[in-house]
C-alpha cells in the first residue's frame, strides 16, 4: 500500500475516534447537568432560589466566581457561615454535579 493511503486511513481513524469520543463527553456532560439540577432542587433551591435566582436565605449564586470552583466546593462540602456542611449528605459526585449545573446557567 502507499504511504500516503496510510496516512489518510490513520487520519480518518484518529478524526472518526475524535467524533465518538468528543460524543461521549458531551453526553457525560449533559448527564451531569440534569444530576446537578435534580439535586439542587432537592437540597438548596430553599435558601439559594429555584435556578440559582431570587434567593430567600443564601448567597445570590449569579453573583458566584464561576472561576472559583475549589471555593464552591469547599463551601458545599464544609459549610460557611450559616450554610451547614453538605459532606455527609452529598457525595463528590453529587457536588461536582452540582458544579456542572451551576456552569451552564451561566
Amino acid at each position: 500500500m502507499p504511504k500516503e493511503f496510510l496516512i489518510k486511513i490513520k487520519c480518518s481513524v484518529f478524526l472518526m475516534m475524535a467524533i465518538f469520543f468528543a460524543n461521549v463527553f458531551a453526553q457525560e456532560k449533559t448527564a451531569s447537568i440534569k444530576s446537578g439540577e435534580i439535586i439542587y432542587a432537592k437540597n438548596c433551591s430553599t435558601c439559594h432560589g429555584n435556578r440559582m435566582k431570587n434567593p430567600q436565605w443564601g448567597i445570590n449564586l449569579e453573583l458566584f466566581p464561576v472561576e472559583q470552583k475549589i471555593r464552591f466546593i469547599d463551601s458545599v462540602t464544609y459549610g460557611k457561615n450559616a450554610m451547614p456542611p453538605w459532606e455527609d449528605v452529598l457525595s463528590t459526585d453529587e457536588i461536582a454535579n452540582i458544579w456542572s449545573y451551576f456552569l451552564s446557567l451561566r
